[in-house]
């Protein structure tokens, strides 16, 4: 065989492959078995999943009915601190619960009929009946940290925004809106013409329409907005309900038609004015706005019940804090920052945050009054006494009050004498507001000092303490607040800058600020006074150009009110007309007066200090109780 013997492998003896043939059956029943069990698999699982789904999709509904109807309870009890717990931290939206629109549906309570759970966010389809009425809107919820909050919107919903012109301008609008656009349109053209048909104002078209996700209106010239039908109400086949075009007639009408208003003022003052020649100021600004009529009204008293003002587009005063609660004032935040010819800038801080409760505006401040402390020097060099400074302590002025006590007792005469006489809450207010002051900057105001429970107690602790003196306080120190306030001459007496001139033709007088400590000046209560518009008024946008032109006007001089924005002061020399006895106690305290707030107006009454003093109450037990708001009255 030698050395080209081949070699073989077993494969070369295997025989040759039988050519292929079908398959087999058994194999054909096995791959389509296969496909089957596949198809079943995933039939299941998508059923399976589904079912999850719809189980999830039922929880979260489960989970905002649940939501709305404890923020329905909370609604109806009256609670706000509650009611407004549910919501996320947006004052705006939380401020829009106020409208009338969403109190009506609250009263009559949400059912949920479907949710569409998102990333973060749930957006719910809600029924409620109005009579014999039906109407669906959408709600927004939000989820964070495993608890779910009422949100104003959810910004993914609503789509690129979208611009149609039209005869009369423009309307701008979302893209979730677009389908309801054409009959939108086909309204205005209808309701422009017939408001112009006997002539528009000049220059109010062309008008831009803005369908908004919100509920707030705007101050930009020539624009309206209106808040989207999903938002405000749909009837049961998915299409805009009457009240959004009740809505958007009203807002047409108010911008195309000439306005009147009628505006409340407060009863006159002891001099039988009003703090306005307000007769003067409606003329010249009835000849700047030929469109808008102004119609004064000058209340015979202060109404026991805000609803009385409902009648009226706006008022001359500062608002009640019950009726700004219930959602009988208009809300000024969005005017205040979309009026371009506004000047917000222009106020004095300290009065500028007067006119604002919960992060909004509710009144635009016009003018302010503090009040300040008569010295009668008469009584003090009796005491041995030097005049307290403008930078006294409340130490200080206990000291001085108790070295007072001998001089004013020893006083042999007919007309009433004590050693101490406020006839309102400000003494109590300025102790309040000093009570263990830190703050950290120069101007307290910026501080804003929350009026604590702790801080009314300590008032009123402290005040009892001065009553228990015999002596210090007229008739238990409270039965002659707000009367018989000129039957008592007082060694110390807190009053008006406007009594200046009364009370030196009386006795040697000096003025003074009120105390503070030995790290701080005295926080002086400062009364911002302004006007509002009501929740009610047709005319909202026209009230905003009377009160705008209203916080650029000065009060009567004779009432000594400080102007509440300081051009204003300037050209009326406001700072420099006043006598120097007056002057520098009120230049010295006003960069650290403090606006009292507008619920802060319920503290301190006469029925809490008389319980205090007659002990019927603790001060701790009368500062729980006070203040006791009620929220959502019903109209």
């Amino acid at each position: 065989m030698g050395a080209h013997f081949q070699w073989q492998t077993d494969g070369d003896f295997e025989p040759d492959p039988e050519p292929a043939g079908p398959r087999r059956p058994s194999d054909a029943v096995t791959f389509w078995l296969a496909i089957l069990v596949i198809l079943l698999v995933l039939g299941a699982a998508w059923v399976m999943g589904r079912q999850r789904l719809a189980q999830f999709q039922t929880a979260r509904q489960d989970d905002v009915q649940s939501l709305l109807d404890l923020e329905r309870q909370a609604f109806l009890a009256g609670d706000g601190d509650l009611f407004f717990s549910f919501f996320t931290r947006d004052p705006a939206w939380r401020a829009a619960q106020l409208r009338p629109e969403l109190q009506a549906a609250w009263r009559a309570g949400y059912d949920v009929t479907h949710v569409d759970a998102q990333v973060d966010m749930l957006r719910a389809n809600v029924i409620w009946q109005e009579g014999e009425q039906a109407y669906q809107r959408l709600l927004f919820f939000e989820e964070r940290d495993g608890r779910l909050r009422h949100a104003a919107t959810d910004p993914t919903f609503w789509g690129r925004p979208q611009t149609r012109t039209t005869a009369w301008g423009e309307v701008r609008y979302a893209a979730v809106d677009e389908q309801w656009i054409d009959g939108l349109v086909s309204f205005v053209d209808k309701r422009v013409a017939g408001l112009c048909a006997a002539g528009c104002p000049p220059d109010r078209l062309p008008l831009t329409l803005v369908v908004a996700d919100g509920y707030a209106e705007t101050a930009v010239p020539h624009t309206i907005h209106i808040v989207s039908p999903r938002l405000l109400a749909l009837d049961q086949n998915g299409q805009p309900a009457a009240p959004f075009w009740q809505l958007l007639s009203t807002r047409l009408r108010a911008y195309l038609s000439p306005a009147v208003i009628r505006f409340a003022l407060p009863p006159t003052g002891f001099l039988g004015l009003h703090t306005f020649d307000y007769e003067r100021l409606a003329a010249d600004f009835m000849a700047q706005h030929p469109d808008i009529q102004i119609e004064l009204v000058t209340l015979e008293r202060m109404p026991a019940d805000y609803r009385e003002l409902m009648q009226y587009d706006g008022a001359a005063f500062s608002p009640p804090v019950d009726m700004v609660a219930a959602g009988g004032v208009y809300d000024l935040t969005p005017l205040v920052d979309s009026d371009p010819q506004f000047a917000p800038g222009d106020f004095y801080e300290q009065i500028w945050q007067g006119g604002w409760w919960h992060e909004r505006m509710w009144f635009l401040p016009q003018t302010a009054g503090m009040k300040v402390m008569f010295i009668n020097k008469d009584f003090y060099d009796q005491a041995g006494l030097a005049e307290p400074s403008l930078r006294w302590t409340w130490q200080e002025m206990d000291a001085d009050l108790a070295a007072l006590i001998g001089p004013v007792g020893a006083v042999n005469s007919s007309l009433n004498y004590t050693v101490f006489l406020d006839v309102g809450p400000d003494t109590l207010l300025a102790y309040a507001y000093n009570w263990q002051t830190n703050c950290t900057e120069t101007a307290t105001v910026r501080c804003q000092t929350p009026l604590t429970t702790e801080r009314v107690a300590a008032a009123l602790t402290w005040y009892r303490q001065l009553a228990g003196q015999p002596g210090v306080l007229p008739d238990d120190g409270q039965r002659v607040r707000y009367s018989r306030r000129w039957n008592w001459q007082a060694a110390v007496r807190v009053e008006e800058p406007v009594y200046y001139e009364h009370f030196l033709q009386m006795s040697a007088l000096g003025v003074t600020s009120f105390p503070g400590s030995e790290r701080f000046d005295g926080i002086t209560p400062l009364w911002v006074e302004g006007s509002f518009i009501t929740q009610s008024s047709r005319q909202p946008l026209a009230v905003w150009e009377w009160l705008k032109f209203l916080s650029y006007q000065a009060p009567l001089p004779r009432y000594r009110l400080i102007p509440a924005r300081p051009s204003v002061a300037q050209q009326t020399d406001y700072w420099q007309t006043l006598p120097r006895s007056l002057s520098e106690p009120l230049r010295a305290a006003f960069p650290f007066a403090r606006p009292v707030l507008i619920d802060e107006k319920e503290y301190f009454g006469t029925e809490q200090i008389t319980a205090v003093l007659s002990g019927q109450q603790t001060p701790q037990e009368v500062a729980r109780e006070v203040p006791t708001l009620r929220w959502f009255v019903s109209p």
